[in-house]
């Protein structure tokens, strides 16, 4: 016959295993839950930066052509353009070029991210410009001087990126050896969400990488956080020193370079659902709940075993 002894052991080895078919499925199946969770939602993130970055790409892409096209439209139709190519009075270089800056400055106020347009003729050693308000004297002759320096021979006929001072540009020239015009565009001025960051709201930003790595538009946000990128970066959390962020990129038509599209990253559970949360919550109080079920659920066992000992302990002796 079994003692008292041996079976009160029987039983906490009962309720242990018990306790562990329980307990193990329950924690194998929460930590599921939270790790597809997390990739589901940085899936929706991923998606959302996505669309973002298309709507930027192509509001880019669009104003690039848009800049491309008018400066072709101006030297094929127009003679002003033309002319520049000879040796001419004075006051015709004057009037030519001052026209075309008229020009000009009509296209800079309807393309925002045209940071300034040269229009250079070497014959007449002439160099004129428009440009947005945004540039010190400074910056400007450093402009200026870069683009006296350009060799129209040997430099690509399409957009490249060069950098002039301490900033870099999206370049494009368009005309002949001895004339021709200039258009810079300024990657602090292309339409990004870090341009409508207000101080009590972070935002996201845009990032424009050569293919060896180079950010082409540094930020205060990238020297905080020391962050550096590589053209494979995509669809991953970047971790920096004070904040981490949410990357996406793709390749831009022009310019052979990488856009990259930032997101402030606050960990999973800022992007958790009532739902999901509350599923979580719940699992963990399960957890938390199964050794106390055990533990009551043991004693009680004891006391009716005990009350059942009892009875027939009394009724053994009648």
């Amino acid at each position: 016959m079994l003692s008292r002894k041996n079976f009160y052991i029987s039983s906490k080895i009962f309720f242990t295993l018990i306790s562990l078919i329980m307990l193990i499925p329950l924690t194998f199946l929460t930590i599921f839950f939270d790790f597809y969770s997390l990739r589901l939602l940085n899936r929706e993130i991923a998606s959302a930066n996505r669309n973002a970055l298309f709507l930027y790409q192509e509001q880019l892409e669009a104003d690039l052509s848009q800049i491309e096209t008018s400066m072709a439209q101006n030297w094929a139709t127009n003679w002003n353009y033309q002319k520049l190519k000879y040796k001419l009075d004075p006051l015709d270089v004057h009037l030519n070029t001052l026209s075309i800056v008229n020009k000009a400055r009509e296209q800079l106020a309807l393309t925002e991210c045209l940071g300034a347009v040269y229009i250079y003729s070497a014959p007449n050693d002439v160099c004129r410009c428009a440009y947005q308000d945004c540039y010190s004297y400074k910056e400007l002759i450093t402009m200026q001087n870069y683009v006296k320096s350009l060799d129209f021979e040997s430099t690509p006929k399409s957009w490249f990126y060069d950098k002039v001072g301490d900033k870099y540009f999206l370049v494009r020239l368009i005309g002949f050896s001895n004339a021709y015009s200039v258009s810079l565009v300024d990657f602090d001025l292309v339409m990004a969400p870090s341009r409508l960051a207000t101080q009590t709201h972070k935002t996201s930003s845009l990032i424009y990488l050569s293919n060896d790595g180079t950010v082409l538009n540094p930020s205060k946000t990238i020297t905080e956080n020391k962050l550096t990128f590589s053209p494979e970066d995509n669809n991953h959390v970047k971790k920096g020193q004070k904040e981490n962020f949410f990357v996406v990129q793709d390749r831009l038509k022009y310019a052979d370079i990488t856009m990259l599209y930032l997101s402030p990253y606050q960990g999973s559970q800022f992007y958790l659902n009532a739902t999901q949360m509350f599923a979580i919550i719940a699992s963990v109080l399960a957890l938390l709940l199964i050794p106390f079920m055990c533990f009551f659920g043991h004693q009680n066992l004891l006391f009716s075993i005990k009350r059942c000992n009892r009875y027939h302990g009394e009724y053994s002796k009648r």
